[in-house]
């Protein structure tokens, strides 16, 4: 602090105008002339542009943290499931063409056969019932093995790989968890895909 003429007199810094100086009677009167000359409107305009801009910032800032989270998260995803169900699939594809080869050589009865039936037990969902199906029409083939039931059999499985390719693509986007492009028509087997024309 020091002596002025006006008395004593601090040093510090209007908060609202950021005017440095010391704190006099003059001072306070020329900021409660300010205050109702108007310019109060004008001090309130700019500390609102102000927080406009920085909520500007905050949102901008926000966003950013989500689609580089988003980023991520689907890269990693992408990396290791897609790489899983493919796989998946090339094995679901090989089984197929041994089963095949099976129904059409009558080897319905074999160990390899009911090896096959296994394998697909383990990697199909046993809470779905296109994929309990597959595994009807497999044990129906070691009955009786027919060309229908064959065809029937490819079917199911074209309709099954189809349906997890289309997923596979879905979720390897972006957003594609949001994306849901296939229904449960994809996998509902027709006459159609199996019967003679």
């Amino acid at each position: 602090m020091e002596l002025g003429t006006s008395g004593y007199r601090e040093q510090s810094s209007c908060i609202r105008c950021g005017i440095n100086g010391a704190v006099t009677y003059d001072r306070l009167r020329d900021q409660l002339i300010f205050y109702a000359s108007g310019a109060k409107s004008e001090h309130y305009k700019k500390v609102s542009k102000n927080m406009n801009e920085l909520h500007t910032i905050i949102f901008s800032a926000l966003v950013s943290v989500i689609v580089a989270y988003a980023t991520a998260k689907a890269s990693g995803y992408s990396k290791d499931v897609v790489e899983e169900r493919k796989e998946w699939r090339d094995r679901i594809r090989q089984l197929t063409l041994e089963a095949v080869k099976m129904m059409l050589s009558k080897e319905t009865q074999s160990p390899s056969f009911l090896l096959i039936i296994g394998e697909f037990r383990i990697r199909l969902n046993p809470n779905d019932k296109n994929d309990n199906d597959i595994l009807e029409t497999l044990h129906r083939a070691v009955e009786a093995p027919d060309d229908l039931l064959r065809r029937k059999f490819l079917a199911q499985a074209a309709r099954l790989l189809k349906h997890d390719w289309e997923r596979a693509k879905a979720e390897s986007r972006l957003l594609g968890f949001f994306d849901k492009p296939n229904g449960p028509d994809t996998r509902r087997l027709r006459s159609s895909d199996y019967m003679a024309s």
